[in-house]
């Protein structure tokens, strides 16, 4: 009999075993809504730096070589995929 339980994730509990049962028996995912309150806050956060025009690496600079370059924002989405 399969497991259909979900595994709830809380931002700090993840653990391999967890992840085999979602990625391997195919089990739900519940996330605990501090978690997705946190990861808002910390969109925002990041969002606002944006906007800002800070040099944040990989995300508004290229990568590597290129990390002192800022990336234009109509670029920038392109560059995440």
């Amino acid at each position: 009999m399969m497991n259909t339980l979900p595994v709830t994730i809380d931002g700090s509990n993840l653990t391999v075993d967890m992840v085999k049962a979602v990625a391997r028996e195919g089990r739900p995912v519940n996330v605990k809504q501090s978690s997705l309150e946190a990861i808002t806050a910390s969109r925002d956060v990041l969002q606002d730096l944006i906007d800002q025009g800070v040099m944040i690496y990989g995300i508004t600079t290229g990568m590597g070589g290129m990390r002192e370059f800022l990336v234009p924002k109509h670029v920038a989405p392109e560059m995440q995929m």
